[in-house]
């Protein structure tokens, strides 16, 4: 629970989990049909698609539809970073970007961690050095944009997008998402975001993030959680049934 409110959650069930499509999980996928026909022969009637119809000695009955896959709604919804003097939405250069693409969520201003200011700052002369394109996107006010450049001398733009999208998008405020190519490369809680001072690249950034949360994802963290434990239990459970044992005797002879 420490690690997960702290940091981010250890296994990530939302929509935005690394290696999200996000240009599949923001279309709406209607149900799709093929159209089949309905041959019979010798009592026997069986379904043909239109590129395999059978030889002459079938005889055609009817047709009918099948469905081919149901509908599946977007998993990601206002998926937007607008520009409210421009009225400019960047969600689509977002997703035409083939490389990396930098995206720093602040789904509140007013509760944010301003103790990170200095490595958001930092993480934004980093991408920019790097050529990695920077969205910070928030839903809080412009009052609230104007105040936050003020104290944390952010040069950075910062977009309105909507406040749940935020949240899915990662579970801190403020929290650093990276695209690459569309997909979720690696999201991070600002107190996970490593020093960026000899990084040259955002895939050595990505190599360089892999620390205390990531081992938590790891299968030798969940042995030892639980292996410890029982071990201790099991050793004082030994101890207490030894000592039990040997103060038997005593105890008969007392009685």
């Amino acid at each position: 629970q420490y690690m997960s409110i702290m940091h981010l959650p250890v296994i990530d069930f939302g929509a935005f989990a690394p290696g999200t499509d996000l240009r599949e999980a923001i279309v709406d996928h209607p149900s799709e049909y093929s159209l089949v026909a309905v041959y019979e022969k010798d009592g026997e009637q069986r379904d043909f698609s239109a590129n395999e119809l059978p030889d002459s000695s079938w005889s055609f009955i009817g047709s009918k539809t099948r469905l081919v896959s149901a509908a599946r709604a977007a998993t990601v919804r206002d998926f937007s970073f607008i520009d409210l003097s421009t009225d400019e939405d960047f969600a689509g250069k977002i997703l035409a970007d083939t490389g990396y693409v930098g995206i720093l969520a602040m789904e509140s201003l007013a509760t944010a961690d301003e103790s990170r200011v200095d490595k958001v700052n930092e993480l934004y002369d980093f991408c920019n050095a790097c050529g990695i394109p920077f969205y910070a996107a928030t839903a809080s006010s412009d009052e609230l944009v104007t105040l936050w450049k003020k104290r944390t001398g952010a040069e950075y733009p910062i977009y309105w997008a909507d406040d749940v999208m935020l949240k899915t998008m990662v579970r801190a405020n403020p929290g650093f998402v990276l695209v690459h190519d569309g997909r979720v490369a690696g999201k991070w809680n600002m107190a996970d975001i490593p020093s960026t001072e000899n990084i040259g690249s955002a895939a050595q950034f990505v190599a360089a993030s892999k620390g205390v949360v990531s081992a938590m994802r790891g299968w030798r963290f969940w042995l030892l959680l639980f292996a410890l434990p029982l071990a201790f239990v099991l050793f004082v459970d030994m101890f207490a049934s030894e000592k039990k044992v040997a103060e038997a005797p005593a105890q008969k002879e007392n009685e």
